[in-house]
Formats: structure tokens, C-alpha cells, sequence
């Protein structure tokens, strides 16, 4: 977190990264695509 001081208001920044929303869905995606194939593949 940065912070400075101009005249008489502090200015605040979060210097955090955001995170990566898309990956992660992306990643979801690809995974239940996998696990719905393996699923498709056992025979009953």
C-alpha cells in the first residue's frame, strides 16, 4: 500500500493485483470439460 501526503488529503493506492478472473474460469472450464469426458468414458 502506498500512501502520500498532498497540502491537507492523504492519497491512498492498493498496490495489490488484481486477480485473474478468466484464468480462473478458464481453468474451471477446462477441468470440468476433462472430468465430463472421463465420465462419458465409463461404461455402466
Amino acid at each position: 500500500m502506498d500512501f502520500y501526503i498532498d497540502h491537507d488529503m492523504i492519497h491512498i493506492a492498493d498496490t495489490k493485483v488484481a486477480h485473474r478472473y478468466g484464468d480462473f474460469f478458464i481453468r474451471k472450464i477446462l477441468k470440468f470439460v476433462d472430468l465430463n469426458r472421463k465420465l462419458h468414458m465409463i461404461k455402466i
